[in-house]
């Protein structure tokens, strides 16, 4: 059996009067898409004070963000380290690596 789905792929905006627009296309997106769907992201915005190492505090659009995850039933898969890094020039036609 065939599914269709869809992919997002994020790279978050860096500026901070940008990212409430962000945050209201994925919202948009999540709760209209009528597909599974799966985010692979970097947001540029931190969910948790934890997941820096300098003591910056979380980002005005932080409670936001989490809400969007929460209320879209989102999975946050950690992926760190080198193994889930891949150079686009080590991927080959077919997508595999190698």
């Amino acid at each position: 059996m065939k599914v269709k789905w869809n992919f997002l792929n994020v790279y978050g905006v860096a500026h901070e009067e940008n990212k409430s627009e962000l945050l209201a296309e994925l919202a948009h997106f999540c709760s209209t898409s009528r597909e599974p769907y799966m985010v692979a992201e970097d947001f540029n915005i931190i969910k948790f004070a934890s997941e820096k190492n300098k003591d910056i505090g979380l980002s005005r659009f932080s409670g936001l963000f989490n809400s969007i995850i929460e209320s879209q039933e989102l999975i946050d898969l950690h992926m760190i380290g080198e193994k889930h890094l891949v150079q686009q020039s080590n991927l080959s036609h077919s997508g595999e690596t190698g």
